[in-house]
């Protein structure tokens, strides 16, 4: 149960805070701003779409009696962390310098907010990969 119930609690969590953050945000008058709002929100969707999906996914695999978690999964997940860590560290000095330099005239609170999102992207691309792709397996010794 703790398998099904974590990720579903994880997107109702994301749900409930960016429900409370588009709607307690003050209407803004430019273009560029409600452009941010409709990217932010579509990249979300896109988010809490995929942890359904995997959620979904991870329900069957309990009922066909199959274990939530081996050792080839943790594995990819331990990569795929990597990775996504390396990344997002890049990500965060691009969003960084966006932010000293105003050169997209975004509001910090949505460039915090696409630099979140981008890590989580960057974490689904590279776990993919890895899951679907096969992971580099280690020398055994």
């Amino acid at each position: 149960m703790k398998g099904i119930f974590l990720p579903l609690l994880a997107i109702t969590a994301v749900l409930a805070v960016t429900g409370i953050q588009i709607f307690q945000v003050d209407p803004v008058d430019s273009a560029g701003s409600t452009a941010a709002e409709a990217i932010y929100v579509i990249m979300l969707a896109v988010l809490i779409g995929l942890g359904i999906l995997l959620a979904a996914r991870r329900s069957k695999e309990l009922k066909k009696g199959l274990p939530v978690e081996d050792e080839l999964s943790r594995n990819i997940m331990h990569r795929a962390g990597s990775i996504t860590f390396f990344v997002s560290l890049i990500i965060w000095l691009i969003l960084l310098y966006i932010e000293v330099h105003d050169i997209f005239n975004i509001k910090t609170m949505f460039l915090f907010a696409y630099g979140l999102i981008a890590s989580c992207f960057v974490f689904l691309f590279s776990w993919t990969i890895l899951n679907f792709g096969g992971a580099v397996h280690e020398e055994q010794d």
